[in-house]
């Protein structure tokens, strides 16, 4: 995953360019810090961003979840796992 760039900006330059800052964030995957007073006061990302960290915060917080992740890097690391093709996968995955 990259991590997308994070820009600094006053409010009032914020404020003076928003539809330009908006389309950074929307098309870059920018955050964009705001300052007020020279103090960062809020950060503005796009929506699937924010889904994105929302959806990884979701998984982070199950435990059997994070439990099967671990269990499947160890077999991943001794070698015990295949590679498949997206179709192949669901293939396997449509066969229940």
């Amino acid at each position: 995953m990259v991590t997308p760039a994070t820009e600094q900006v006053s409010l009032a330059d914020a404020k003076a360019r928003l539809s330009e800052v908006v389309e950074g964030i929307e098309t870059e995957h920018r955050r964009v810090v705001i300052t007020k007073h020279g103090r960062p006061s809020v950060v503005v990302l796009a929506v699937e961003d924010l889904e994105a960290l929302e959806d990884t915060l979701e998984i982070l917080s199950d435990a059997d979840a994070m439990a099967d992740l671990r269990e499947a890097a160890a077999a991943r690391r001794a070698g015990q796992t295949i590679e498949l093709t997206k179709e192949e996968a669901r293939a396997r995955w449509s066969r229940g």
